[in-house]
């Protein structure tokens, strides 16, 4: 009950335009170091008390897209993105706003390689970048929501408008913890045979058509996960992310590069097909492509 008290104070307070900068800034670090202590309590109690109410139950607030609507029942744990500690990545970016970040962890089972937003092929998993907010709107009534970052960046607080806090880096730290790409580098140069199911596009993220595809393409003896640091110095960057979309075309490099070319043409052509049929979509023709060897 007090940390919901303190929470709604400050939510009043940073609503208010007449409050100095230094008392802002002291309401909004107060106000996100009690809603991390919230979220926490509520990932243990939901993952180690299955009786308790889950994610799925959550005031979860999302856009009208059919897509965003397919979040619910997807992720197996939410994770603050202050406990993602860096081992794959040099360098960590984050976005300073309202909220607490997290990264929503999609398991394997529930990757379907056949849906628009879902084109994973190496279904090991994807990740998705949340922010989680306490607001207290209307009569005063709290209420937990969880925010995608893929299409949702700020929020208004009272007639203020507040950009989301998010943590990209410890998006891609999961991710490629996740996937394990990088342990397949020496498998699929000597028996490549074992990862055919992992050739083909793959996505950090949900398919946004909004958005200008970069498709990186490894070289021999590699994988995807060689782009991880680059990657994760172009998220850093706010108008990179606002117009473009990172995929990756992994393959096993002892396969004759006439295959793995005929492959990474077939993938481009299925998924336009499948989220773009009429080929009207102008991103798809400013697609930039990047190759490394």
């Amino acid at each position: 009950a007090d940390i919901v008290s303190r929470l709604r104070l400050n939510w009043q307070l940073l609503g208010r335009p007449d409050l100095s900068d230094e008392e802002r800034a002291r309401a909004l670090h107060d106000y996100n170091k009690d809603l991390l202590v919230l979220a926490k309590r509520l990932r243990h109690d939901a993952l180690n008390q299955p009786k308790l109410p889950t994610y799925d139950s959550f005031d979860l607030h999302h856009t009208r897209d059919a897509r965003q609507r397919r979040f619910l029942g997807l992720h197996e744990d939410v994770v603050p993105a202050i406990e993602v500690k860096l081992s794959e990545l040099e360098e960590r970016y984050c976005l300073p706003g309202i909220g607490v970040p997290l990264v929503g962890v999609i398991p394997a089972g529930k990757v379907q390689p056949g849906t628009d937003d879902m084109f994973n092929i190496a279904t090991r998993g994807m990740v998705t970048a949340l922010n989680a907010v306490m607001s207290f709107d209307g009569d005063g009534k709290p209420q937990f929501r969880v925010y995608s970052l893929q299409d949702k960046t700020s929020i208004p607080v009272g007639k203020l408008e507040y950009p989301l806090a998010a943590d990209w880096s410890a998006l891609l730290e999961v991710y490629w913890n996740l996937t394990r790409v990088k342990e397949d580098r020496w498998l699929g140069l000597l028996r490549p045979q074992e990862l055919r199911s992992t050739t083909g596009l793959s996505s950090i993220q949900a398919y946004n058509p909004n958005k200008i595809p970069v498709i990186l393409t490894h070289g021999l003896m590699s994988s995807a996960g060689t782009f991880d640091n680059l990657v994760n110095r172009l998220y850093a960057d706010p108008e990179i992310r606002r117009n473009y979309q990172f995929w990756y075309f992994n393959y096993p490099t002892g396969v004759a590069w006439t295959i793995s070319a005929r492959a990474y043409r077939e993938s481009l052509r299925k998924l336009r097909d499948r989220v773009d049929p009429r080929h009207t979509n102008p991103n798809w023709d400013k697609m930039v492509v990047v190759g490394h060897s």
